[in-house]
């Protein structure tokens, strides 16, 4: 069976005629427990912390094909402005180790663990996103496997340009800021290119999760409010997490060698929970703009 159509209706401030930010605030923040997503965001942590691995691997058999100096640099430049100190460490170790050990078998099996793994994160959202959008699964097994397949594809691809941009927009800003009528752009992009390139990724990301993985029919339109929430949550759990990890928490002295390890997990949880929370979000506005499509059919 199709996916189901979402209505068009009349809308005030990019919400249904009858709901009210403060009102979709409520709704999400209660439909969240009450619906148990926090459980989707642990599936999602774990299945996320296998994909870490085996993407790092087939990043790195990609970008040594490039022909970028400096791309592997700004990875691990980005990853360690990203991410606690803690976690990044986990991450670039991986990275070094996967340059010593590199091999074209390596690459093939990390390939399939990760176009694997990928489906089963697109999938928990999925079932994630259907129950915040009250709807049940109306696409084929094989649909929705193959869908997981290419949102993997597609973000993976994603990343992979957003890499390619934060080796490029460096010298693109100075360029600019040579340019008589381009100091505000050259600005922008020297101060804050890579922030900027990461929250582009994100949001891109985001809303082609929230394209495909709800059993939803839905325009790009309808999904700016979610993809919002999830990029602009995602930066400030990011900048928070970092900041207590730093100044407050001290991992390494509780968990040893395992501190690492525990705030990749910690990061990837709260980055579920940003998503399907966006997702909630998302999921309240149809259902209240099914409800008032319902009520305009009955006038």
């Amino acid at each position: 069976m199709m996916p189901q159509e979402s209505s068009t209706v009349n809308t005030h401030l990019g919400l249904p005629l009858g709901l009210s930010w403060p009102m979709l605030a409520v709704r999400s923040l209660r439909g969240f427990r009450d619906l148990a997503l926090d459980a989707r965001c642990a599936q999602f942590a774990y299945y996320s912390l296998f994909a870490v691995v085996h993407l790092l691997i087939v990043l790195i058999a990609t970008l040594t094909r490039l022909p970028l100096s400096g791309v592997m640099d700004s990875l691990v430049e980005a990853i360690g402005r990203t991410l606690p100190p803690e976690a990044a460490g986990v991450i670039e170790l991986q990275i070094t180790d996967i340059q010593q050990r590199h091999a074209t078998s390596l690459s093939v099996w990390a390939l399939l663990v990760f176009a694997y793994t990928g489906t089963r994160i697109f999938m928990t959202i999925s079932r994630g996103l259907n129950n915040a959008y009250g709807i049940s699964e109306e696409r084929r097994g094989w649909q929705v496997h193959a869908l997981g397949l290419v949102a993997t594809a597609a973000s993976f691809l994603v990343f992979l340009f957003a890499l390619v941009l934060m080796v490029v927009g460096p010298e693109l800003s100075r360029w600019l800021t040579g340019q008589p009528k381009a100091s505000f752009w050259g600005f922008f992009l020297y101060r804050g290119v890579r922030w900027t390139v990461v929250c582009l990724m994100v949001l891109v990301n985001s809303l082609l999760i929230y394209r495909l993985a709800p059993s939803v029919r839905q325009g790009w339109s309808a999904l700016w409010v979610g993809g919002a929430f999830a990029t602009a949550g995602w930066v400030v759990i990011s900048l928070a997490l970092r900041y207590y990890v730093v100044n407050v928490a001290d991992y390494n002295e509780v968990y040893g060698a395992l501190g690492g390890v525990v705030v990749l997990m910690l990061w990837l949880y709260m980055t579920g929970l940003v998503i399907l929370m966006g997702g909630k979000i998302n999921g309240e506005i149809y259902r209240a703009a099914q409800a008032a499509a319902r009520k305009q059919d009955k006038k």
